[in-house]
């Protein structure tokens, strides 16, 4: 209501459309938050260009959300221009990029996570792993253990490390590759995610069925089914 009483050249009219998007947001009423962001963004011009990159990053959830992808995968694009700093670049670019990685638009999306790789920040090894889903994507295995690789080497303390070695294990075994076992063994260790145990132990079984080491891969399977 107060944004709609604002005059269009008055300093406050952006606060105001980004305020009514908050509540809107907050009502769980994504499909009215939407056109308030965007409200917000188009009047923070001048003064009000403080709220440019708020206003876009907040209509970027609002159409994830609302499983709008195409359209989240644009906004965060567009907050990344807007972003007050490279943290905050980062940040959207992943976000893009795991948008446009959901649609399979690869190319557009291992160039975003490609960018926010570059940026580093917090978001950089969630990027460095969405290279490497671009690349099962494509189904492209030297490239995918290339990415996977390169987590492992460059974010080892990540939360997202043991996925990547997963991934990497698969990908070592779908390629043919011995290394596939000894890239799997960490996962088998205390304290990791038992839904990654499970899977690991599945693909050390398959790895030991593909080198005739029969009761290994029993043995294998029989624990990933417990």
């Amino acid at each position: 209501a107060l944004a709609g009483s604002v005059a269009k050249d008055h300093y406050l009219l952006a606060a105001a459309w980004f305020g009514a998007g908050e509540a809107r947001r907050d009502a769980g009423d994504d499909a009215r938050a939407q056109p308030a962001f965007a409200a917000a963004a188009a009047a923070a011009t001048g003064e009000r260009a403080s709220y440019r990159f708020a206003a876009l990053y907040q209509l970027g959830f609002a159409q994830l959300r609302q499983q709008q992808l195409p359209a989240a995968a644009a906004t965060f694009t567009a907050a990344a221009g807007a972003a007050p700093d490279e943290a905050a670049k980062g940040e959207c670019h992943y976000l893009s990029g795991d948008a446009l990685l959901r649609l399979r638009e690869y190319d557009a999306a291992q160039k975003a996570f490609a960018r926010s790789v570059k940026l580093g920040g917090d978001f950089a090894d969630d990027a460095a792993v969405g290279l490497g889903w671009v690349a099962v994507g494509r189904d492209d295995k030297k490239a995918a253990i290339a990415a996977f690789t390169a987590v492992l080497e460059q974010h080892a303390q990540s939360p997202r490390a043991a996925e990547a070695r997963l991934e990497l294990g698969r990908a070592l075994y779908q390629d043919g590759q011995a290394a596939a076992e000894t890239a799997l063994q960490p996962l088998l260790a205390a304290g990791v995610d038992a839904g990654l145990q499970q899977q690991a132990q599945e693909l050390l079984g398959l790895c030991a069925l593909a080198t005739g080491a029969g009761d290994k891969a029993v043995q294998s399977l029989q624990q990933a089914l417990q």
